[in-house]
């Protein structure tokens, strides 16, 4: 799982366990904005190895998308990972945002990799963007 210095402290945290060994974790941030009220993000979405292809970071993420929404909160999620984001297009859960399957910005890139890795590929990467609306879908 992630190591802690590298989740902000501000981070909401939720594990899930199968039969008692953890499988998943997901940390969701609050989403300070001048135009959204009450908005949180995800931050960090795991799957441990032996359990990814499973789903289970799409369960994990609609469960907890499903807690805070039913807190009254709004709840958006950022993705490079195509299968998630995939699965989210074609989810009746999730609506797409103006930023769904955008290639990341310059500035974007920089600020998330400190320029660990080759940033001219990851500029290149598509990003899906949605916000969690449940079941209220038509």
């Amino acid at each position: 799982f992630p190591s802690h210095d590298k989740l902000s402290k501000s981070a909401r945290c939720f594990l899930a366990c199968w039969n008692g060994v953890p499988v998943g974790f997901y940390a969701v941030l609050a989403m300070p904005s001048g135009t959204i009220k009450n908005a949180w993000r995800g931050h960090r979405l795991v799957a441990l190895p032996d359990y990814q292809g499973l789903g289970i970071g799409n369960r994990l993420s609609e469960w907890v998308a499903h807690k805070l929404v039913s807190e009254g909160k709004r709840f958006f999620a950022k993705t490079a990972n195509i299968k998630l984001g995939r699965y989210r297009d074609n989810s009746n859960k999730w609506k797409p945002t103006n930023k769904n399957k955008k290639a990341r910005k310059n500035s974007e890139v920089k600020k998330n990799y400190n320029n660990l890795i080759n940033n001219n590929l990851l500029e290149k990467r598509l990003c899906f963007s949605h916000e969690y609306i449940g079941n209220c879908a038509n």
